[in-house]
């Protein structure tokens, strides 16, 4: 949020987009999981889920809905 000059609170939405033709709105930005908080043993300790969890809450009440979790993508060199 962001204050203006009157001093009160203003929000500022996040811009959507549809998803190809599936008529899904999706965030302009995305948060990325993999590889963001270190390996996968990092995620199994309390400090790692503690910041994982901050990182989405934030990014949800910014009006972010689009997460990648995906751990690897398709072999480049094909």
């Amino acid at each position: 949020m962001a204050q203006s000059g009157g001093g009160t609170m203003e929000q500022n939405e996040m811009p959507m987009r549809v998803l190809g033709n599936t008529g899904m709105l999706v965030s302009v930005l995305g948060l990325g999981f993999w590889a963001t908080y270190g390996t996968r043993a990092d995620l199994l300790e309390q400090e790692g889920i503690n910041k994982a969890k901050t990182c989405m809450r934030v990014a949800r009440d910014a009006g972010i809905n689009l997460f990648d979790n995906a751990e690897t993508y398709a072999n480049a060199s094909r």
